[in-house]
């Protein structure tokens, strides 16, 4: 497979490139989801030293390079906080919630704070299973409370 490559555009964006480089067998040829760029990250600089770094497409194994390159440079200018939009992502593996993980854990090192915002149902749900909802600044939701006597049908 050939190497990513990211190429900035005027606005902030920073887009992984794709076309041939992009597996059969990806999540990026799903034939519900259509073929768009894997992976948009796009920096939307706030007031007060706060930046939102926005992805949109895919965070993956083929992806997470691209997004530790753009937070290797963010934190290195300084901002207080960076906030991390998900709201566009539309698939995160393991290797995107660690690079996300690593990114939190470099920013503290760094006196930043980075946290994790809007992620979709489904995300904010693999990120519930897999323990590390608080480690990326979203607050913990409550479980729905279980009843004492076991499963209860809905009533009619």
């Amino acid at each position: 497979m050939a190497e990513r490559r990211a190429a900035p555009s005027a606005t902030g964006h920073v887009t992984a490139t794709g076309g041939a480089e992009t597996r059969r067998d990806s999540p990026h040829t799903h034939p519900l989801l259509g073929q768009g760029p894997p992976l948009t990250v796009a920096l939307d600089p706030g007031t007060a030293g706060a930046l939102t770094v926005r992805l949109a497409g895919d965070l993956d194994m083929d992806t997470v390079d691209l997004l530790r390159r753009a937070l290797d440079q963010v934190l290195r200018h300084g901002f207080a906080s960076v906030a991390v939009d998900l709201s566009q992502l539309r698939f995160c593996d393991s290797s995107g919630i660690r690079t996300l993980l690593f990114g939190c854990a470099d920013a503290e090192r760094l006196g930043c704070r980075m946290y994790v915002v809007n992620p979709r149902p489904f995300i904010l749900r693999v990120f519930e299973l897999t323990g590390v909802t608080s480690l990326l600044g979203l607050p913990e939701r409550r479980a729905p409370e279980r009843s004492d006597r076991g499963y209860a049908p809905p009533p009619f």
